[in-house]
């Protein structure tokens, strides 16, 4: 899921945003409403949309 789309980072994750980690394959609302809250309990503002300039292949 995240290692397939090269996600290893905090980064990589504000990279797709919420919107784009609900593209990926085989991750579901579920995974990332967690992957959020956990980014949340460590202060941490996951952005809603893919940074236009830096965004992955979807």
């Amino acid at each position: 899921m995240l290692k397939d789309a090269q996600v290893n980072t905090i980064e990589d994750l504000n990279k797709y945003g919420v919107t784009g980690l609900r593209t990926l394959k085989n991750l579901g609302n579920k995974s990332v409403s967690q992957i959020v809250e956990a980014l949340q309990s460590r202060g941490i503002e996951l952005a809603e949309l893919p940074d236009p300039e830096h965004t992955p292949s979807l």
